[in-house]
């Protein structure tokens, strides 16, 4: 998996919460240092190594964050989101693929890859909290 290659950088952290947001809650089971890659998808075939509506690189440190996504219309979505701690961009594996950074989606994948519609979510009209946990 690429796992979240094209990064766009749109994102609002300013101002009271409207209901075209999604606040994004990450946390972790132990402090991180790197840097978060979230994507925000609204299309089947692009999750999760497409292009994403929305993509954002921050610095993390700690074991949790918020972030909040603007101007987001209701319909279907799902979170990908990884922390890269080695510095290459990208999320790392071991030799037989197994990611070896910490990384979460939006609902709750089994092993292996999860599918769009296992862990994708509904934003109506009203402001939308998702969490992601991100373990390796």
């Amino acid at each position: 998996m690429k796992m979240l290659a094209l990064m766009l950088p749109v994102i609002g952290f300013s101002g009271a919460l409207s209901a075209e947001t999604i606040t994004v809650s990450l946390n972790s089971s132990e402090p991180l240092l790197g840097e978060l890659s979230l994507a925000l998808f609204d299309k089947d075939s692009e999750f999760p190594d497409g292009k994403p509506l929305v993509g954002i690189r921050k610095r993390w440190s700690g074991e949790s964050m918020k972030l909040t996504l603007k101007d987001v219309e209701p319909g279907l979505y799902a979170i990908a989101a990884y922390v890269d701690e080695d510095g290459n961009h990208s999320l790392s594996k071991n030799f037989v693929g197994i990611p070896t950074e910490h990384y979460g989606f939006s609902g709750e994948a089994g092993f292996g890859e999860p599918l769009f519609e296992d862990v994708s979510f509904e934003k109506g009209p009203e402001e939308r909290t998702v969490r992601v946990s991100l373990d390796q």
